[in-house]
């Protein structure tokens, strides 16, 4: 019989951040002016033992503030739900009398990322600002 020869899957491992960026620009009257870059990576829910890749979500935003001030981004939601049955083997498959012997639950939990941000203005002593 022939060989068969089967080419291995190629994998491509990717990162599953949390990310902050800020590009923060001090104006005349000492406030600031925040541009904000949140970035959440997560692994997606494999699929028969298959990774499916990565889940991304961003909020970009500007924010005036006044030093010390504090900033909170929000929006970036997790959301985890399933469906678990617990069973007896083979005693919860008999009709009618299977249902005492099995449970069934639902989870739905779901949770926001909070992220605060309290600029400083910090200044050195040579510093004429």
């Amino acid at each position: 019989t022939p060989a068969t020869s089967t080419q291995p899957q190629a994998l491509t491992f990717k990162e599953a951040l949390l990310e902050l960026s800020v590009t923060p620009h001090i104006t005349a009257d000492r406030s600031i002016i925040m541009k904000l870059k949140v970035t959440r990576n997560a692994p997606l829910p494999s699929v028969n033992g298959v990774q499916q890749g990565i889940a991304r979500n961003e909020i970009y935003t500007e924010a005036l503030v006044r030093d010390g001030q504090t900033v909170v981004l929000g929006g970036i939601y997790v959301v985890d739900s399933g469906k678990n049955t617990d069973k007896f083997p083979f005693l919860a498959d008999i009709p009618l009398l299977g249902a005492a012997f099995r449970a069934s639950s639902v989870t739905d939990i779901r949770r926001e990322l909070l992220i605060f941000v309290t600029p400083r203005i910090i200044t050195s002593p040579s510093s004429d600002l």
